[in-house]
């Protein structure tokens, strides 16, 4: 595990948040900075493997474009990650002060 590397592709993605466009397009290139971490690029406290593979599944459901058409149940999931944009923006900021108040630890 590579604290640093998380913590950069999280700054990555924070970037992306604080950029121009509406919130599903600022988190789709959020996942596009998010998309190479696992779970297991987290230390394992405070449920960050948890959270980290939550929101990624969630980002993952709203970024990728589609070539056929969702079945009913990713038209679910969609409509869901949808409704929760809001609480999966907070929850990428919340990751990325909790992994920066552990790499000033480190140093």
């Amino acid at each position: 595990m590579d604290l640093d590397y998380t913590h950069s592709k999280f700054h990555d993605a924070m970037s992306s948040l604080a950029s121009e466009g509406r919130l599903e397009e600022r988190l789709a290139r959020a996942f596009g900075n998010l998309n190479s971490l696992t779970p297991d690029d987290f230390p394992d406290e405070n449920m960050l493997r948890e959270r980290f593979a939550y929101l990624i599944r969630s980002l993952d459901i709203l970024a990728v474009p589609r070539l056929v058409g969702p079945t009913m149940d990713e038209i679910r999931a969609l409509s869901k990650a949808r409704d929760e944009a809001k609480n999966l923006e907070s929850e990428i900021r919340s990751i990325f002060a909790e992994l920066a108040q552990r790499t000033q630890k480190k140093d």
